[in-house]
């Protein structure tokens, strides 16, 4: 079974690992070098960045038999940043962490969610009932050549 809850103070660390594997498995999937990887680590996945994530966007993780495999932040009504440990991957656990969110944000007023998604995970936002609006450049130019597809769904 699946639990998606508020991140905890002491979920910081776990999250970080799924956040670092995440960025590892998708930086083979999108043929980032090494140094475009090195940059999401520090810039995703340092403890600090995730605490202070945390305490401007609703941040959540989906627990399985209470180990921390899934993570996401979320910032009025935009998912800023949705990881799975990939060897949870096509186990509902991103499911899950959307559903929480999507409802949350229907709760909450909202009646749109919108993302900036990697090629790579595009597929699984338009399973979710995403729609493409349009894809963008990244704006570093490290990530040249690397495009973000932004996405909406109405609610």
């Amino acid at each position: 079974m699946i639990e998606v809850r508020i991140m905890q103070d002491d979920e910081v660390a776990p999250a970080q690992a799924v956040i670092r594997r995440s960025l590892a498995w998708l930086a083979d999937q999108e043929g980032w070098s090494e140094q475009q990887l090195d940059v999401m680590l520090t810039d995703v996945a340092s403890a600090d960045g995730i605490r202070e994530r945390r305490a401007r966007q609703q941040s959540f993780v989906a627990c399985v038999e209470g180990a921390v495999v899934g993570v996401a932040f979320v910032s009025r009504n935009e998912v800023s940043h949705l990881y799975v440990a990939p060897r949870h991957h096509r186990q509902g656990v991103g499911t899950a962490l959307f559903r929480a969110i999507e409802e949350g944000l229907r709760r909450t007023g909202h009646t749109e969610l919108r993302l900036k998604s990697t090629a790579t995970s595009a597929p699984f936002y338009q399973a979710m009932g995403m729609s493409v609006r349009e894809r963008l450049p990244w704006r570093d130019r490290l990530f040249s050549g690397h495009e973000l597809t932004v996405m909406a769904k109405r609610l």
